[in-house]
């Protein structure tokens, strides 16, 4: 929590040494909402993820040299797999960020919007223009949804790769297992 507060610091510090022109062509609920939603994500993902690969990383290790040490032929196997998954990450993980962060901004886009509707509620009572502001909603939401839906499309394919990946290395050490005991 300290961390996420610190990072909020150092972004509203950079904020007041940008020019106020710059300044001005974002809505200040938006500059909030978005670096309080990636404040929480970079925390987020830097606690979770860092232990993980430090105990993953350990685990690895050990079981790569139990395996070796029961049979090498399999630990060879996974050896052989390993590159194959790093290689399919490296693939799709520029696609998977730019989908991922282009979510994010219609997201973000499509709250903004929410929010100067809530924010000029007075204006848009008196104006009359109830089916513009429909439509301008509408119009962010389609945004959303479109992009929403393709990072779903490409993280469903990176995981159904790995679960093809991971099934063919099954089938492959089951295959030499059984072959083994024969």
């Amino acid at each position: 929590m300290k961390s996420a507060f610190e990072l909020k610091i150092r972004i509203i510090e950079h904020l007041r040494t940008i020019p106020i022109t710059v300044y001005k062509k974002y809505n200040p609920s938006y500059l909030n909402h978005r670096t309080e939603q990636d404040i929480n994500e970079l925390v987020t993902f830097v606690i979770s993820n860092y232990a993980v690969f430090f105990i993953n990383a350990i685990q690895i290790v050990i079981l790569l040299l139990i395996i070796f040490s029961i049979s090498r032929n399999i630990a060879f196997l996974m050896l052989i797999f390993l590159p194959i998954y790093y290689f399919i990450y490296l693939g799709i993980r520029k696609p998977l960020y730019i989908k991922s962060y282009a979510a994010k901004e219609a997201q973000n886009s499509y709250f903004n919007i929410l929010n100067e509707q809530f924010t000029f509620m007075e204006d848009i009572k008196i104006g009359g223009n109830d089916c513009f502001n429909n439509n301008y909603i509408r119009k962010f939401y389609r945004k959303y949804e479109s992009d929403y839906m393709n990072y779903i499309r490409v993280s469903g394919k990176f995981l159904s790769l790995d679960g093809i990946i991971s099934a063919i290395f099954q089938v492959v050490t089951f295959l030499y297992g059984g072959w083994q005991t024969l």
